[in-house]
Parts: structure tokens; C-alpha cells; sequence
């Protein structure tokens, strides 16, 4: 199998076959990442190919030469995508179960705060 920098390097350069192989080869783990941190599976798969266009338009930018800093960056990307797509949705927690809600991190952080003045 081919180096990693050097697939970045050639998938810097916009070459299709390096982002083919970068994209095989990354994508169990990415999927396996979303999947456990939301609701169901059309997500995890819409979120994954989020990321993996992100991975395609961010690229030419990407300073990191090595596997470590390039899975650090999608998986920073893959967090990204979770947490928007949660936000707008009012969740204090990614996850749900059996359509069971999450409950608040800390005593009184799903409830509305009032206004003392």
C-alpha cells in the first residue's frame, strides 16, 4: 500500500485515485465514528458522506503529512457534522435510544434559565 504522505500529497494535487483510496480506506472507521453517535443509520451514512465531501473540499488546505494528524482532521470534521446536525434538533446529548430522551449533562441544563432582573 502506498505511503500516506504521499497519497495526500497526490490527493492535494486534486488526483481522483488518491481520494478514491483515501476515501476506502478511512471510511469504516468514519462511519463506525457517526454511527455511534446518532440516532440511526440514514444519518450516520448522510453524515459520512458530509464529511468525506468536506475531506474532498478542505484537501488542498490540509497541512498534516501523516496518518495520525490526517485521521485527527476527519475526525474533527466527523464531530463537526454530528454536533450540527444535533444542534438545531435542541439535544443536550447526541444519542437516543429507543426513543428514550437523553437526560441533561447537569442538574438544570435542559431547562430555560430565567430572567432575574
Amino acid at each position: 500500500m502506498e505511503a500516506i504522505n504521499r497519497l495526500l500529497d497526490r490527493a492535494r494535487r486534486g488526483e481522483s485515485e488518491a481520494l478514491s483510496i483515501l476515501y476506502r480506506q478511512f471510511l469504516p472507521g468514519i462511519f463506525g465514528y457517526i454511527a455511534a453517535r446518532v440516532p440511526d443509520r440514514a444519518t450516520a451514512e448522510d453524515l459520512t458522506s458530509e464529511v468525506f465531501l468536506k475531506m474532498v473540499e478542505g484537501i488542498g488546505r490540509l497541512r498534516a503529512s501523516d496518518e495520525a494528524s490526517f485521521a485527527a482532521w476527519l475526525l474533527q470534521i466527523s464531530a463537526d457534522a454530528c454536533l450540527s446536525r444535533t444542534r438545531p434538533l435542541g439535544r443536550r446529548c447526541v444519542r437516543e435510544t429507543r426513543g428514550t430522551p437523553c437526560k441533561p449533562s447537569r442538574p438544570g441544563s435542559g431547562t430555560k434559565r430565567r430572567d432575574t432582573r
